[in-house]
């Protein structure tokens, strides 16, 4: 049904209800809305159905005729046939809803509202599910776990669920959505009743976040599976690991970076690694080790193409199998700091040098080791270990936090 406006017939119409209303300002009012009418019959049949709807909405909120609902919601479902929104297709049917409300019994549009509005239902049922599984199908990453807490706040819990599974199934996830995802996934299987895999999930979220605490309000069976959990780890430090500054990078051969998994009460951690740049921009290349290497390497084949002196921003961070970092020293943002050192017979900056270079305060090592060492004095599990030679701090537990 492309429409069942009459142009002629409504402007008589808005005429007569014209001249029965008293003083000027009730005419005027009914010339506006009539003006309003007029425009948007002729957008109608143009095909402008945006300006068309707009127009009848006009004409509607001036004069309350209910037959301007009943050509707004025409030109909206129109819309959304030519666009697919689905805001367009929700609008029609509220407008549809609103003639049937406010019209007489025997209007003339009635039987027309009445086939619409299942009819439309059904498509906006069947497409906005199309969609979303379109979306859950794509959900990875910070965008997947955006869609996975809109859909929790809609009330969609299992397609939120498969949201979740979807991002954590992903792999490269960074650290804070990878928290994020399983305190949220653990909150959704308890919703759902699924309370081994709550269990699970709280495990997995207090081994990376021991802070994490559940949410007000939150259910009698999902509580018990975060009692649980806790309960299972009790006595057991949080995943953690440590990671020991190299001072200079050497002139020739690779640069090694000390990193040791420290605690890992899951047995989560399969790899290290380590980001590196030229200090000050550029995208971060990766080395890797094996999660018992104790160590993560930055390649010759790197250092050699700097000059003495020259600096090199690096973070660390644990991957589990699909690579997803678990903890991390460090960051993009706010990496740690090595200088290269000078060959035979050159005289180089040293790591030392930070003030005489520019280098901000907060770049040098040092400084990053005594700021790792005052938190780790406030977090269970940090410590310190001595280990000898003048470019060479004590050995520093990092919180992970």
């Amino acid at each position: 049904m492309r429409s069942t406006i009459c142009l002629s017939l409504l402007l008589a119409l808005l005429a007569g209800a014209a001249r029965a209303q008293s003083g000027a300002g009730g005419e005027a009012d009914m010339e506006r809305a009539r003006k309003a009418y007029g425009e948007g019959a002729t957008a109608y049949r143009l095909g402008n159905y945006a300006e068309a709807a707009r127009k009848f909405e006009d004409s509607y909120r001036i004069m309350r005729f209910p037959t301007m609902l009943f050509n707004a919601a025409q030109s909206y479902r129109l819309l959304y046939e030519q666009g697919k929104n689905l805001d367009h297709l929700r609008r029609a049917l509220e407008l549809y809803r609103a003639f049937l409300k406010d019209a007489a019994p025997d209007a003339e549009n009635r039987p027309a509202a009445r086939k619409l509005i299942p009819d439309l239902e059904k498509t906006l049922a069947a497409e906005s599910q199309r969609r979303r599984e379109e979306l859950l199908a794509k959900a990875s990453g910070r965008e997947g776990l955006r869609l996975a807490q809109q859909l929790y706040a809609e009330g969609a819990v299992r397609d939120a669920a498969l949201a979740l599974d979807r991002v954590l199934s992903s792999g490269h996830n960074p650290r804070d959505v990878m928290v994020a995802a399983l305190e949220k996934r653990a909150l959704v299987a308890g919703r759902l009743g699924q309370s081994e895999i709550a269990v699970e999930g709280f495990k997995r979220a207090l081994a990376l976040d021991p802070g994490f605490l559940l949410p007000e309000g939150t259910d009698a069976a999902t509580a018990s599976a975060f009692v649980r959990a806790r309960e299972a780890l009790q006595g057991q430090r949080p995943l953690a690991i440590t990671h020991i500054p190299p001072g200079d990078a050497p002139a020739s051969g690779s640069a090694r970076i000390a990193v040791t998994v420290d605690s890992d009460p899951l047995d989560l951690v399969t790899a290290l690694l380590v980001y590196y740049r030229p200090a000050g921009g550029g995208a971060y290349s990766q080395s890797r080790a094996g999660k018992a290497a104790g160590a993560v390497e930055i390649p010759a084949v790197f250092l050699s193409g700097l000059r003495s002196g020259a600096r090199v921003e690096y973070y660390v961070a644990a991957l589990d199998r699909l690579d997803n970092e678990l903890a991390t020293l460090g960051a993009p943002t706010e990496p740690f700091v090595l200088a290269v050192a000078p060959g035979p017979g050159e005289v180089g900056l040293g790591a030392s040098a930070g003030a005489s270079t520019g280098s901000p305060w907060y770049r040098r090592w040092w400084v990053w080791a005594i700021v790792g060492g005052v938190a780790a004095g406030g977090a269970a599990g940090a410590y310190l270990a001595t280990r000898s030679g003048p470019l060479n701090p004590p050995s520093v537990g990092v919180p992970t936090q």
